[in-house]
């Protein structure tokens, strides 16, 4: 139902939007199904030119973000333009899944697209999330493109949009973790200290298991020629 109790019809409203909230392993399994593997956080860092150092902290490139400093509506510690990877006031993200924090009306919280249009509500964001590539090449101006060389064909949805479930791996080994690249919708949000510190008494982060899933989180595959 929508925002004023009218229905939609979630075929043609929904199943375009960008596949979210699959479980890490799910999804390593369907790319291992379809032919190839789950994209690793290393061929994200090679294509984007992020450094490694950059784990699982939202950013891309050259760009990162101090997520306690963002809570306190504080931009120190923050870089959001520059490098390979498009200005994070062009690309279809947010800092908070629920456009509350860090204060009311914050730029940070900016929607750069909506479909369909729900009036803002809070109920369902799915209206948030864009079909692949709807941002970058549905626009007269091309926004979150990455590209290595000026000719090359680009990848698209990297910097934004969803969040990107990734292998963990060390020098082309597996280390049999996942990890969360870059930003997209409630970028933040994804990085709350329940997902990014460990809970008492476990040794791994929730965004690195295998059955971790949100709907801020996407994936997508890759094949080696």
């Amino acid at each position: 139902m929508g925002y004023a109790g009218e229905t939609i019809r979630a075929q043609d409203a929904l199943d375009v939007k960008s596949v979210n909230c699959i479980t890490n392993a799910m999804l390593a399994a369907f790319c291992a199904w379809d032919g190839g593997q789950l994209v690793t956080d290393e061929v994200l860092d090679y294509i984007t030119a992020s450094p490694a150092s950059l784990g699982n902290v939202s950013g891309c490139g050259t760009q990162h973000d101090n997520h306690g400093n963002l809570l306190g509506n504080n931009m120190s510690g923050t870089v959001q333009t520059g490098g390979r990877c498009p200005n994070l006031i062009d690309i279809n993200a947010t800092f908070d899944a629920g456009d509350a924090l860090p204060v009311p009306n914050s730029p940070l919280n900016v929607h750069n697209y909506h479909y369909p249009d729900l009036g803002n509500s809070t109920a369902d964001k799915s209206w948030v999330v864009s079909a692949p590539g709807r941002v970058s090449l549905a626009t007269t101006k091309q926004t979150d493109l990455v590209r290595l060389n000026p000719d090359d064909e680009p990848w698209v949805d990297l910097a934004g949009n969803l969040s990107e479930a990734a292998l963990d791996m060390n020098n082309g080994a597996f280390k049999g973790l996942f990890a969360m690249k870059y930003r997209g919708i409630g970028y933040g949000s994804a990085r709350s200290d329940l997902n990014t510190t460990l809970i008492k008494g476990e040794t791994v982060l929730r965004i690195q298991r295998p059955e971790a899933k949100g709907a801020y989180t996407g994936g997508r595959c890759m094949r080696f020629k």
